[in-house]
């Protein structure tokens, strides 16, 4: 990726305080499992995936939501909602 900014690269911000530094996404990963535990890097896939229902939370101001809730035109959607 080109830029070191969660919202350029996923377009994704907290709708409460505005940062994109802190946001945390729920996802799904494979893992190799070994009689000792789990090994992500061993996996041999390294893939997460994750949606716009998938959990999210920013760590800055510990406003939860869906991935679809952080997303950038979604809360420019209803800043333009509230002040119309």
């Amino acid at each position: 990726m080109e830029n070191d900014s969660v919202l350029a690269n996923y377009d994704m911000v907290c709708p409460e305080c505005g940062r994109d530094d802190r946001l945390h996404v729920s996802a799904t990963v494979w893992v190799k499992l070994a009689p000792d535990g789990t090994d992500f890097p061993d996996s041999g896939d390294g893939d997460t995936e994750w949606d716009d229902a998938s959990p999210c939370k920013c760590n800055a101001c510990d406003r939860f939501g869906t991935v679809k809730d952080f997303q950038a035109d979604a809360n420019e959607n209803d800043t333009a909602e509230t002040t119309a």
